[in-house]
């Protein structure tokens, strides 16, 4: 994925793996779409700063009761993915934007993930009439669907 303009981009994805599991896995995304962390202060400082987009958030379980209800307040988090267990199923019926998760297929949720937003992006531009950036989103995520098979 290079030949999107990352600097456009409304819709991001940040992962938050303090224990750093996730690193083979995260290599081979667009590092302008998928923002990956091990530090929370410097995880919450680039939610906070990306007030005007739309962020997907992963965290893993053993953090959820401290990050859950701060993310799920913040109006540009879209949908926070934590990995599933019994001990967050409470968490999941409590707050409207938490998704669960198979952490053994943490590649496969991220690559979804990253279709919705490149698709969302390539809507939006659209929208504004620019359909030759619609289309480099568009085909962006074609591409990423052909990996799924």
């Amino acid at each position: 994925m290079s030949s999107v303009r990352t600097t456009d981009i409304d819709y991001l994805t940040a992962l938050y793996d303090p224990s750093r599991s996730y690193e083979n896995i995260i290599k081979q995304f667009n590092s302008g779409i998928l923002y990956y962390y091990n530090d929370p202060t410097e995880f919450i400082q680039s939610i906070n700063m990306n007030k005007n987009k739309q962020l997907t958030a992963f965290i893993p379980s053993e953090c959820a009761t401290q990050l859950v209800p701060k993310l799920n307040e913040l109006v540009q988090i879209d949908s926070i993915y934590i990995d599933n267990n019994d001990n967050i199923k409470d968490l999941a019926k409590k707050y409207t934007k938490v998704r669960l998760f198979n952490k053994n297929v943490l590649g496969s949720q991220l690559i979804l993930v990253q279709i919705k937003n490149l698709t969302n992006q390539g809507d939006a531009y659209k929208q504004s009439n620019d359909n030759s950036l619609a289309n480099l989103y568009y085909n962006e995520a074609t591409e990423l669907c052909k990996g799924l098979s």
